[in-house]
């Protein structure tokens, strides 16, 4: 989803890896924006469902696997977008839809789901931020999708596929590595003014997971569309819209978030010296939308 203002040059490419017993997709798009000259010159790349980091919570020190993934993004870097320091990753950096939080507590050794949901979280992105430092990424802009926080299928309130209970420890392990420095604090801080700060009111539930972040002339949002429904004590459904049917979460944006989405969107058109906003969420706000081996998940109210 993207603001009028914007003009791209796209060039999309499929990647693929057989790794020992893991198949990589990587789907990327070479993006050149804000080509308005001088110093506003600026490119990124977008990785979405990579769906490879969770493989190192079995494997620490899988090398193959870190290997070859820094060495097909900086093939990317130096062959096709140039010096650049950013990449866009909207959600699905690892395949938590397909670990049982079972699993995750026999592959970390920890006995508490939560603790055991943390410590996996937290060692598939601390090396999702090594490969793409190594590979010449040091500007990660990260979006929530549903693997970052179990997989769609875990989001039903009871049943021995429901995660719903650790959600927060799933998110946690998100924001401590992905949103906070090594002191702790948040990495993407910056307001536009007054009115329209980087993130979210704590009390829209988005205060860690979704932010926007300025670079020269453009504009980034990152959206965690993902919210839990009548406080997580029922699975959601709107028969009457179609909305829901994913357990206790939908996909949407509203009160409080939407408020901030709305006024930093405001903000920026008001700002002459912005000319571009890429705004990136993990599931489509149009539809219907072609897919394949995929949930179909979709953003309510469109």
């Amino acid at each position: 989803m993207v603001a009028p203002k914007l003009d791209l040059a796209l060039t999309a490419m499929l990647l693929f890896r057989k790794l020992a017993t893991t198949t990589v997709l990587l789907s990327m798009l070479a993006s050149t924006a804000a080509s308005v000259g001088g110093d506003n010159d600026l490119s990124f790349l977008v990785i979405a469902d990579l769906h490879a980091m969770s493989d190192f919570v079995s494997n620490h020190s899988n090398i193959e696997l870190k290997n070859t993934l820094t060495a097909i993004l900086q093939n990317i870097r130096d062959n096709y977008i140039g010096e650049t320091d950013i990449v866009l990753a909207p959600g699905d950096v690892v395949g938590f839809g397909q670990m049982s939080n079972e699993n995750l507590i026999s592959l970390t050794g920890k006995s508490d789901i939560n603790e055991a949901v943390f410590d996996a979280a937290s060692t598939s992105y601390a090396k999702t931020n090594e490969v793409y430092q190594a590979a010449g990424f040091t500007t990660h802009i990260p979006c929530v999708g549903d693997h970052e926080i179990g997989g769609n299928r875990g989001f039903v309130v009871s049943g021995l596929k429901s995660k719903l209970n650790s959600i927060s420890s799933y998110r946690q392990g998100w924001i401590d590595s992905f949103m906070k420095d090594d002191n702790g604090l948040f990495r993407f801080n910056e307001a536009l003014t007054d009115f329209s700060p980087a993130r979210p009111p704590e009390e829209s539930g988005f205060h860690g997971t979704s932010f926007a972040y300025r670079r020269k002339n453009s504009l980034f949002i990152s959206v965690d569309v993902f919210k839990i429904m009548n406080d997580g004590t029922s699975n959601y459904y709107d028969r009457s819209n179609g909305y829901g049917g994913e357990g206790a979460i939908t996909c949407t944006l509203e009160g409080l978030h939407a408020t901030w989405f709305e006024s930093v969107l405001k903000a920026a058109r008001e700002d002459t010296s912005i000319k571009h906003i890429f705004v990136e969420a993990h599931v489509p706000i149009m539809h219907p939308v072609r897919k394949a081996k995929c949930s179909g998940q979709f953003l309510d109210d469109q």
